[in-house]
């Protein structure tokens, strides 16, 4: 609480001394500040605040304040920095990165110590959160009888210099970069899925036969089964060794002989399972082969965003991204009839959501070019009203509903977003980075926003991601038996947080800017909020996974599938009528 604080009211000052501006927005200062506590972090006020909320949590000894609201004001933060601060930034001031070839110690330690605090202070909060009794164990059966060798504990101790000492020697400030930001994607990473795997590794049973067995039982004191999955040792001298490897290149090979030797002993000390190591090692490869992952992605997108077709019956059109649209309602359909057997209901609350959105996306969109464009929050409002009136009829609380169409929408969007992508609908603007680039006159882009030829963000990708990573969170809550409130609220804070961020690269012409931010974007902040009070509500009713694979469950989600393809993705090209015509 007491750092926390501290860095808020240094970087306040800081703003006003050095920046002649005010902590607020609407008083930006008037020169980029690099000195104080800005040296030290890019954002201290937000990283302050973040801290006060978790120290003033556990003070008060509030469970919701500690898991709950913290995290939601860190993530609050990040989008109003992603959607709107860094923009503003850049357009001021540009890019300040110090270009210097070389780098001093100094510098490099002012990057080093908040992420090595970030992984102790993530991790060690995992260790004491430890695991329920639910948690599996990744320790298979034929490991469980293997023998400790207590040797092995040398190599498994030397990962502590072997990680710390590289980044420290590393001469270039291009390599020492790259180093950071592999490392923040790792760290982070790797956190993420230890806190969402509800896994851990039980130390394999052992007599100590010496003093190395010794050192192994008081490690495991002071360690924990839990933050198993994936092997932070493993994905740290990984990185270490690939960092060795492009700084002094003769010393490749001992490096990773170092390295894989240290991640041997992460099994054979019985500190993780083979699962664990592989799934570190797996990991380490995602992270260090991001950037060539996403652009191998950018392309496939940028594939399909040209492929645009139809197919003619007379009259009545059919464009070729009836397949997503149509996938996009059926899975919908089959996920919300693992949590509900009430399948007319919930053909009902999407057909409503349906209607929603194209009577949204006409009211805020629509014009003499797009005859039916569709709106995300129309269907949220259509999908609402129908469960208000469900709940009217039927007695089922509205909350329950939210709660179970919480778990299916994001899915269901991720796929549709694939559709977004051919139709060119949900474009990002123009970008000097990566992106993707629209050749097909048929789209969006190429009718209304006259991008076309154009390299523009893929805005569709970052939804499908936002949307992939709100569903991990949503089913690892209601694995962990969340009530329906939370997650019905956070999925309207998730979604909300994530579009502020999205809305900020999205380049449709026909959204209005009010007070200096895209119509969608107030309406993001207002989704924050209202998810906000969805997660006080009470409520003993539970969202349960029940399998079910039955032959109603396939004729409601097919009914769901073809009335958002023959919605999203057919239409009547030659008619001037209102919602009959999708593109030109």
């Amino acid at each position: 609480l007491c750092v926390g604080i501290g860095l808020m009211l240094t970087g306040m000052t800081n703003l006003w001394t050095y920046g002649k501006g005010l902590p607020m927005n609407a008083f930006p200062p008037e020169r980029l500040v690099r000195e104080g506590a800005f040296r030290l972090l890019p954002h201290p006020i937000y990283t302050g605040f973040c801290l006060t909320c978790g120290g003033a949590s556990i003070i008060l000894k509030s469970p919701t304040g500690l898991y709950l609201v913290t995290p939601i004001m860190a993530l609050c933060c990040f989008a109003l920095v992603l959607g709107y601060e860094r923009i503003f930034l850049l357009e001021k001031f540009g890019n300040q990165e110090n270009t210097s070839p070389a780098i001093g110690l100094g510098d490099k330690l002012i990057n080093l110590l908040p992420l090595w605090l970030t992984w102790l202070i993530g991790y060690e909060f995992l260790i004491w959160k430890g695991y329920g009794d639910h948690y599996l164990n990744t320790v298979m059966t034929w490991e469980q009888n293997l023998p400790v060798i207590e040797w092995m504990e040398i190599p498994y101790v030397a990962t502590y210099p072997f990680v710390v000492l590289p980044p420290l020697f590393i001469l270039l400030r291009s390599q020492f970069n790259q180093y950071v930001r592999t490392a923040w994607f790792l760290i982070v990473g790797t956190l993420f899925l230890e806190f969402i795997f509800p896994f851990y590794a039980s130390p394999r049973p052992f007599h100590p036969s010496g003093w190395l067995g010794e050192v192994i039982m008081w490690e495991r004191f002071l360690d924990g089964p839990a933050a198993s999955f994936p092997s932070f040792h493993v994905v740290w001298v990984f990185l270490s060794a690939h960092t060795i490897q492009r700084a002094w290149p003769r010393l490749a090979v001992p490096a990773w002989s170092i390295a894989l030797l240290i991640a041997l002993s992460c099994a054979l000390t019985g500190a993780h399972s083979t699962a664990d190591v592989l799934a570190g090692s797996v990991f380490y490869f995602i992270g260090d082969k991001r950037l060539n992952i996403m652009e191998s992605f950018q392309r496939w997108c940028e594939r399909l965003a040209n492929s645009w077709s139809e197919w003619r019956l007379g009259s009545f059109r059919i464009i070729n991204h009836a397949w997503y649209s149509g996938l996009a309602g059926f899975t919908a359909g089959v996920i919300l009839s693992q949590f509900t057997r009430d399948y007319w209901s919930l053909d009902f609350i999407i057909l409503a959501s349906l209607a929603g959105g194209a009577i949204w996306g006409q009211w805020v969109e629509g014009s003499s070019t797009m005859l039916r464009p569709f709106g995300f929050y129309g269907g949220l409002l259509g999908g609402m009203l129908a469960m208000v009136l469900l709940w009217i009829l039927t007695g089922t609380p509205m909350i329950y509903w939210l709660a179970v169409f919480s778990m299916a929408t994001p899915v269901a969007q991720a796929i549709g977003r694939l559709r977004c992508l051919m139709q060119g609908c949900c474009h990002g603007r123009e970008t000097t980075g990566s992106g993707i680039i629209y050749e097909n006159s048929h789209t969006r882009v190429g009718q209304i926003s006259w991008l076309k030829g154009k390299c523009i963000h893929n805005t569709q990708a970052y939804s499908i991601v936002s949307n992939l990573l709100t569903t991990i969170i949503l089913f690892r809550l209601q694995w962990e038996g969340a009530s329906c409130g939370l997650l019905a609220g956070l999925y309207f804070i998730l979604t909300g947080a994530f579009r502020f961020i999205e809305e900020a690269y999205r380049g449709e012409p026909q959204t209005r800017v009010v007070f200096g931010l895209r119509l969608y974007q107030w309406m993001a902040l207002v989704s924050v909020i209202f998810g906000a009070v969805l997660t006080t509500i009470k409520s003993d009713q539970q969202v349960l996974l029940q399998w079910n694979i039955s032959g109603p469950v396939w004729a409601a989600s097919l009914v769901a599938g073809l009335a958002w393809a023959f919605g999203m993705s057919m239409d009547f090209p030659e008619s001037r009528k209102r919602y009959s015509r999708l593109t030109g």
